[in-house]
């Protein structure tokens, strides 16, 4: 009886702990999984509204700088003739 009782005792103990640790382990990697994908995401999200801007910014500049070079021609060409 009272090995029996240790026998089944140890087991449901080795048990419980196993699956505590599958558990924890699965919640860990998870969360860890999610934690990285969310900064990936928010990083990826970063770089590529800078790059949006950036891109913009300087295509708005190209742009506004080569309307007033040619507008500044027009006139000079103007005056000239």
């Amino acid at each position: 009886m009272y090995q029996k009782v240790s026998v089944d005792l140890e087991q449901h103990m080795y048990q419980k702990v196993s699956v505590d640790l599958v558990q924890h382990m699965y919640q860990k990697v998870s969360v860890d999984l999610e934690q990285h994908m969310y900064q990936k995401v928010c990083v990826d999200l970063v770089q590529h509204m800078y790059q949006k801007v950036s891109v913009d910014l300087e295509q708005h500049m190209y742009q506004k700088v080569s309307v007033d070079l040619e507008q500044h021609m027009y006139q000079k060409v103007n005056e000239l003739l």
